[in-house]
């Protein structure tokens, strides 16, 4: 797992992910949203989790959210690179789930091509491979949609979560 503690460099980066976050969601941009994850999963078949750095700071699947006009595939690279510093490719559409009112992701298997791990200061607090047989031991609804998305992409499906 890489979890490191802010240090004073990251605090100008902090402080702007923070302010950028808030102004969207006071300004109302937040109110209908679509976000997109990843399945990355190493050579061991282990899957890539991130803790969040902002309250209630949460292990998901890595991602963010689509902006105006953005395509769902070219969010999902930029949003990896920015926050775990992965060179992804995007592969196919695993879960599509609406566990918000006004929120829907897209969960896309990725392919790691390149780049070193480092979370992303400003919104990541730490990444870490969780092993297959631990997917279980893995928080709600995290685990739900890992398995949703590891049992569609042995099955060539698509699974769909409310």
């Amino acid at each position: 797992m890489i979890d490191r503690p802010l240090t004073a460099s990251d605090f100008p980066a902090f402080v702007r992910g923070a302010v950028q976050h808030g102004w969207k969601y006071v300004s109302g941009r937040y109110r209908w949203t679509a976000g997109v994850t990843a399945v990355i999963r190493n050579e061991a078949g282990a899957v890539l989790v991130a803790r969040t750095a902002y309250p209630p700071r949460r292990w998901n699947l890595p991602g963010g959210r689509v902006e105006r006009g953005e395509r769902p595939q070219a969010a999902l690279v930029r949003e990896i690179l920015e926050e775990t510093g992965l060179e992804v490719r995007v592969g196919r559409l695993l879960v599509v789930q609406q566990l918000i009112r006004d929120n829907v992701t897209l969960v896309f298997g990725c392919e790691r091509l390149g780049g070193e791990l480092r979370p992303a200061p400003a919104e990541i607090r730490a990444l870490a491979w969780c092993p297959a047989d631990r997917i279980d031991r893995l928080p709600e609804p995290l685990g739900a949609t890992v398995r949703d998305a590891l049992r569609a992409d042995a099955e060539g499906t698509v699974r769909y979560r409310s």
